[in-house]
């Protein structure tokens, strides 16, 4: 790209104002490619058309050229488009259903994240003539004009204090607007207060109304708790009688307003909670009351007429989750469904008593349709009938729109007021289905009272200065109040005569709203909610961090908190989200309280970086569906979008889009890194912070794992994400060379047909393994669910449920469908297992909905980008890295989609400090490349130097070496139609995999070349990494030599390797007993080395399960040399769901001139259900001042409590022997005795008996077993 760019500097006496202009000219880089015939052609290497495509926010079937330019601060931006060239094409299924325009299409803006602002240009780089031909632009030209605006931008103030921070503090709530009374007797009852202590002039009531917040952070809204005008009878005393009570006016968790512009009321449900808040607060300051309006006279227009309106609306169902394909989402719920009885009939709820005829009356409805055809709504109301034309749905596809969405409105006039409604849903199609949203209508009605609350609005008085409203049938007990302004209500003067009253107030250009009510007999009550103890958390500055948990889950935050204070000198601060919702939304669980919250604290110092929201979700934040549990215990935000699985989804980013004009429609860049720890309970946050707390702190968490990034991609769809993850594999292995890559490639690897769909159990087995062994990243690429990944199910729950990796746990990446949806409460998704299970993963950035590849690719492309990243010296923590990557890629629904699964101030455990390699073969590396042949003695030499190039010479540990072969090319299979034969590099053959020791900072290892070897000549890679054991790593490599060639000098060598073969660890018996996991664990020697180089048929390291042959699991990647020693080494490899019984194994082993060695052992697997301890013998026995007790169980890595009771022969009681362990073996050992009674008294000669009971927890349940009786004979 071409870009020119000046300057123009203005000076004014005030400011220094910076116009900037930008003269651009770029040609896009169309990666489909356009066949003879003018047709695209379909099997694209990338999933994206050109580079830098980005998907459209408002449409993401569109792709949009976006670039961005960094400004000076706020400010407008224009674009321009100058000039273009373009080319033509032919519509093929690519873009099938996209419209374009006539003309391309430029957008521009200003976006601002933190403090940086930055300008944008979107253009729809296609269009379509009005012949319907296409065009792509090729070469463009632009011209971008900067005009700055210096003026702060007005962020809505937040006090310093609540009002919740002092004083006696109760909690009541409504569930819908009215009247309320609280008497002498409430308080007492439930506040528990006496009366006879408070002096009535200083109750007060706060809160804010309860209804839905907005979601721009434009638009206004309270700040904390408002105090409500109320009125309290007989306070003038200053002494709360018998007789006296307060009045309060509250408006429900609803929002009812009159639009003019519609000339009818408009509804609007709230999402989030079915009750409204407020405070009463009781201190020694006077409360605010309801005062009178001034007395208006000479009316200019007199009414005995109000607007009435009945809303019926239930909130039964959200219709999306009953799909099998998908999960319910949205603020939208529905009500009564009509796919089977196809009426509804509303009997006596549609009655206006006092209904003026005359004037038409106003129907409203939505009701939501699923059908392929159109279908008809049927409203018989009275004598009258509506008839609705209802709109198709295109197609039954899980990602297309569930259902469609149908507004009906009409005018009509109501004969009676015992109005009749009925709705009717004819059968069109056999598989059509409809829900009713909502149904209203809006009468006139005359003023009568009836001795009930009466709400007035007429908007005709709007035109006139003032207005007179009389009501018929009053008495002079009714009292009226201005309720337009629900928080600062005013009485209104009422004057009675001859049973009818009248009230004068202004009116021109209001829409002003009264009740009429009668004091005496509005006895409705609030509920009580319970006393609220003091809290400011407006007080709250200077913070990197916060921490929003759910009172359940307290002390893993609480513990949490303490953990990133301590380890990562963080300032921070853990909230409960009930005091959220009490400052920011009075009381209301609407998750833009939390948004709030976080605002107010980066409104106040950008320092705030990180929020982690601590406990799970739910879409159902109502707990309407009481099926499921209610696990919406920190919420997040989803969507207003119900129907349509693209545009209906959850999204964390909500919270952390604080800037100004940001928020609404997820529109804005990320301000904050949000987290979310996924946990339902506190047993699952414990697993959590327990792993958090270990991988950066617990020193078995250091290992070359953390130099390995395990890379799979999907089949089929033309190989389309094979080419993106293997193209950001690439990519990943430029910016970092450090980095060992492992590529699982679907199509690479043999598929088996089976009953239940096509599989790929050795891209299963390649996963698990590579898992087990360790890696700082795992990335996926392809289609995927809730239940695993790909259509072939190459990972699956009960796979993640035996993950055992806590000591090397990864980031893990899922550029898939809906791998993690979180906010459903009737599932557990993959997702939530890799984080659940004690080992899994450490961060998840995964997707909670269905999502578009070319998006996934370009977000994922930016991850790795940011990745390894250094800043200030530091590398960006999880957080930071999804957050500038999403950044990279606008607000776009795919974006949003993507979420991390995690706590955002974690920083990956990245090697601090670097290997440098000093010589090979005593030659220096900065010469020109050594070669490496095959049977070549090689010595290494090197040193741990810090970034800067200093040896760190009090670095005492040890370094670990792999020595790779040269690249080698793959090819994947086209196993399926959809799939291409294609080629990949990788450099994955292992030529030696040892250990040295590290001190002060220098070391030096040697090994003998395999004699299987690729004799060809290229760049192999050493890769180093080292360890202090303590705290430090250091990474390092180098690719400067040559392996190939063979060396001629004989070696003499005249025994085979030596194998040693065990279970777990070597106490295993052969024979003995194992669960149905049981790890390999072999012990291997030779005089010369042992061959692990994969390159010749026949010499893998193997293991053989039941003479299978045909089957035999390479064990080469899972060697590893002794300390200094190259010649012998150890083979740890987890074996997987074993059946019940008995098992044999045989381990093959190669050494470096290609002589074999083996080892069989017999092994028996017992089910971890049938708890087993056998084999239990004490030695010596007989024994006179020690013996040790040994035994056998199929429970292991379970923390269990060993018991053994030991008893005289008529069964008397002596010494019971107590131990806590963990085993990592089948073979319980060291549990000893020196033949002392209890109370440490030498035992008499003679024959005793002896049990052992084990005590243990299995997924919650405790789990009990005992031994049979032994015998042992003490003789001193």
């Amino acid at each position: 790209m071409k870009l020119n760019f000046f300057s123009l500097i203005l000076f004014t006496p005030i400011l220094l104002l910076s116009q900037q202009h930008w003269n651009v000219k770029d040609n896009v880089k169309w990666e489909i490619p356009i066949g003879t015939n003018g047709d695209l052609i379909q099997h694209p290497k990338s999933s994206i058309p050109f580079e830098g495509a980005v998907r459209s926010n408002l449409d993401p079937q569109k792709f949009l050229y976006r670039k961005e330019f960094p400004v000076n601060g706020p400010g407008s931006i224009t674009a321009t488009l100058l000039s273009f060239d373009e080319e033509t094409y032919n519509l093929t299924t690519l873009f099938k259903d996209i419209r374009y325009s006539s003309e391309y299409q430029l957008k521009s803006g200003i976006s601002k994240e933190r403090s940086t602002y930055t300008a944008w240009i979107e253009l729809t780089p296609i269009r379509m003539n009005p012949s319907g031909q296409f065009h792509r632009i090729l070469n463009v030209e632009f011209d971008l004009n900067f005009i700055p605006n210096f003026a702060p931008p007005q962020l809505p103030p937040f006090t310093k204090n609540s009002v919740l921070e002092s004083g006696q503090i109760f909690k009541i709530s409504v569930s819908r607007k009215g009247i309320y009374k609280i008497d002498k007797n409430y308080l007492e009852k439930n506040l528990k207060i006496n009366v006879a202590n408070i002096d009535p002039r200083n109750i007060h009531i706060y809160g804010n109304g309860g209804q839905k917040l907005p979601e721009s952070n434009d638009q206004y809204r309270e700040d904390d708790l408002v105090e409500n005008a109320i009125y309290i009878a007989g306070e003038s005393d200053q002494i709360f009688n018998d007789q006296d009570y307060i009045l309060f006016y509250a408006t429900g968790p609803d929002i009812q307003t009159y639009d003019a512009g519609l000339n009818d009321y408009s509804y609007i449900k709230n999402p989030y909670s079915q009750k409204s808040y407020f405070y009463i607060k009781i201190n020694d300051k006077p409360g605010k009351r309801i005062s009178e309006k001034p007395e208006q006279f000479n009316p200019s227009f007199t009414t005995n007429q109000s607007l009435e309106t009945i809303h019926h609306q239930k909130e039964l169902t959200n219709i999306i989750a009953g799909d099998q394909c998908n999960h319910g989402t949205g603020q939208q719920w529905f009500g009564e469904e009509l796919s089977n009885s196809r009426e509804l009939d509303f009997g006596t709820e549609f009655s206006f008593p006092e209904l003026d005829p005359t004037k038409a009356a106003k129907v409203s409805c939505v009701f939501a349709t699923r059908a392929t055809q159109g279908t008809q709504l049927i409203i018989n109301i009275n004598d009258s009938k509506i008839v609705k034309n209802l709109s198709p749905i295109s197609s039954y596809q899980c990602t297309y729109k569930f259902a469609e969405n149908n507004s009906i409105k009409s005018d009509i006039k109501l004969n009676s007021s015992a109005t009749k409604v009925n709705i009717k849903f004819p059968i069109s199609s056999s598989d059509s289905e409809g829900w009713l949203d909502w149904f209203q209508i809006t009468s006139w009605k005359n003023l009568i009272w009836n001795g009930v609350p009466m709400y007035v609005l007429n908007p005709e008085a709007s035109s006139y200065q003032t207005t007179a409203y009389t009501i018929n049938n009053a008495n002079t007990s009714l009292t009226t109040w201005d309720v337009t302004q629900p928080l600062n209500i005013s009485s209104v003067k009422n004057n009675t005569i001859n049973n009818t009253l009248t009230f004068v107030d202004e009116s021109f250009q209001k829409n002003n709203q009264y009740i009429v009510f009668n004091a005496a007999t509005s006895n409705a009550q609030p509920d009580f909610n319970g006393p609220v103890e003091n809290q400011n958390l407006h007080m709250l500055d200077n913070l990197d961090f916060v921490i929003i948990y759910h009172a359940s889950l307290k002390v893993e935050a609480l513990r949490l908190l303490k953990h990133r204070e301590q380890f990562s000198s963080l300032v921070g601060v853990a909230v409960d989200i009930d005091q959220v919702y009490n400052e920011f939304s009075s009381g209301t669980k609407d998750p833009t309280s939390v948004r709030d919250f976080a605002r107010m604290l980066y409104s106040r110092n950008t320092r705030f970086k990180y929020l982690t929201l601590f406990g799970s979700a739910s879409y159902d934040y109502r707990y309407l569906n009481t099926k499921n549990k209610d696990l919406n215990l920190v919420p997040t935000y989803e969507t207003p979008e119900s129907l349509d699985p693209i545009y209906g989804f959850p999204s964390d980013d909500y919270f952390g889009l604080l800037d100004n004009g940001e928020g609404e429609n997820l529109n804005g860049k990320l301000d904050i890194a949000v987290g979310r720890i996924i946990s339902r309970t506190i047993d699952e946050a414990r697993i959590m912070v327990d792993k958090i707390i270990r991988y950066d702190t617990d020193p078995l968490t250091l290992g070359d794992w953390r130099l390995n990034n395990l890379f799979t991609a999907d089949d089929e769809d033309g190989n389309t994400h094979f080419y993106d993850m293997d193209r950001i594999a690439i990519f990943n292995q430029e910016k970092n060379k450090n980095i060992n890559q492992q590529k699982v490639y679907l199509d690479a690897y043999e598929q088996v047909s089976t009953p239940g769909g096509e599989r790929y159990p050795e891209v299963t087995k390649a996963i698990n393994d590579a898992i087990f062994q360790g890696n700082f990243v795992y990335a996926y690429m392809g289609h995927g669910g809730p239940t695993g990944l790909a259509q072939e199910r190459v990972l699956q729950e009960p796979d993640i449920k035996v993950w055992d990796n806590i000591y090397k746990m990864p980031l893990m990446i899922t550029a898939t469908c809906t791998f993690t949806s979180f906010d459903d409460p009737s599932i557990t998704s993959a997702g939530n297992l890799t984080l659940l299970n004690k080992g899994g993963v450490i961060g998840l950035f995964s997707t909670v909905r269905p999502v578009y590849a070319d998006a996934n690719y370009i977000l994922t492309r930016d991850v790795f980008d940011q990745l390894y990243n250094i800043e200030n010296g530091k590398h960006l923590t999880m957080g930071e890295i999804l957050t500038r990557a999403k950044n990279k890629n606008g607000s776009s629904e795919n974006t949003r989609k993507f979420m991390l699964f995690g706590d955002p101030s974690q920083t990956l455990a990245y090697p601090k400090l670097e290997n440098e390699i000093l010589s090979i073969n005593d030659k220096p590396l900065s010469q020109s490349p050594d070669t490496l042949r095959a049977l070549q003695t090689v010595k290494v030499k090197g040193r741990v130097i810090q970034p800067g190039g200093n040896i760190v010479s009090d670095f005492n540990g040890i370094l670990n070496a792999t020595i790779f072969d040269k690249e080698i090319t793959l090819k994947t299979r086209r196993n399926d139609p959809g799939s291409n034969v294609s080629s990949f590099n990788i450099q994955k053959n292992i030529i030696f995999k040892g250990s040295t020791e590290v001190k002060d900072g220098i070391w030096e290892f040697s090994f003998i070349i395999p004699k299987d070897i690729n004799y060809s000549f290229g760049a192999g890679k050493i890769s180093l990494y080292a360890s202090n054991l303590k705290d430090l790593d250091a990474a390092g490599y180098t690719d400067h030599f040559i392996v190939g060639g063979f060396k001629s000098d004989t070696l003499l060598n005249d025994q085979p390797p030596v194998v040693n073969l065990f279970m777990n660890n070597d106490q295993f018996a052969n024979g003995g007993i194992t669960d149905e996991n049981p790890k390999i664990f072999a012990k291997i020697s030779d005089d010369l080395g042992i061959n692990i180089t994969g390159n010749s048929i026949g010499h893998d390291l193997t293991a053989i399960i039941d003479q299978n042959s045909q089957s035999p699991i390479i064990l080469n990647n899972y060697f590893k040399s002794k300390l200094n020693d190259f010649k012998s080494g150890e083979v740890t490899y987890p074996l997987k769901n074993l059946a019940s019984g008995k098992h044999t194994l045989t381990v093959t082993a190669w050494d470096i001139s290609n002589k074999m060695g083996s080892a069989n052992i017999e092994f028996n697997v017992l089910n971890k259900d049938a708890v087993s301890i056998d084999r239990i013998y004490n030695y010596p026995n007989p024994f006179s001042k020690h013996t040790q007790f040994q035994f056998e169980t199929n429970w292991t890595g379970i923390p269990l409590e060993i018991n053994i009771y030991i008893q005289t022969i008529t069964g008397k009681l002596v010494k019971t022997i107590t131990k806590r362990i963990t085993p990592d073996g089948y073979r319980i050992t060291n549990l000893d005795w020196d033949g002392k009674d209890d109370f440490g008294s030498d035992l008499a000669n003679g024959v005793y008996v002896y049990q052992i009971k084990i005590n243990g927890e299995l997924d919650g349940e405790i789990i009990k077993k005992q031994s049979k009786i032994e015998k042992l004979l003490i003789l001193k």
